[in-house]
């Protein structure tokens, strides 16, 4: 039978705050509140407890490779339509973020607004993934170019 998930009371946080800054490993704080150590860890996200990497002055590694990654994919979109542009291969003309938003929609992708003040970034939820600008520009100039469609191009964003 599976455990229903208890809240945390605001005793419980002040004690799991109180046992963090002394340091304890996260095993031994989950069996003193009697909670599971994830329960713990998720605990000291959401109720800010645990400062995160950044704060601590930490790299995030994955999301400085995700960063590049998307610089490079960015750099390569720049440098192709650079290099069109000189040569007069083709006539792009600019797309605003909701005509590509729209595109993506008649396409079958469920594309919502997504707020968070924690991740100003990222404007759009695309199947329950947050995605910036750039992300949802990628994905819809991806399927585009495999269904032989010219590439969307947003001033400020892909030139």
């Amino acid at each position: 039978m599976i455990e229903q998930k208890k809240p945390w009371t605001p005793g419980e946080i002040r004690q799991l705050a109180s046992l963090y800054d002394q340091k304890l490993p996260i095993k031994m704080i989950a069996r003193e509140m009697e909670r599971t150590p994830t329960a713990v860890n998720k605990a000291l996200s959401r109720f800010q407890i645990r400062p995160t990497l950044e704060q601590q002055g930490r790299i995030n590694h994955k999301k400085v490779q995700r960063e590049q990654r998307e610089m490079e994919i960015f750099s390569a979109l720049t440098i192709n339509h650079t290099l069109s542009e000189k040569t007069n291969c083709f006539n792009e003309t600019s797309s605003s973020m909701g005509q590509i938003v729209a595109w993506l929609e008649s396409e079958g992708i469920d594309v919502k607004p997504f707020r968070n003040v924690r991740l100003p970034a990222f404007k759009y939820l695309i199947d329950k993934k947050p995605m910036t600008d750039l992300q949802v520009v990628l994905l819809a100039n991806k399927r585009r170019l495999s269904g032989g469609l010219s590439r969307f191009v947003v001033l400020g964003l892909t030139v």
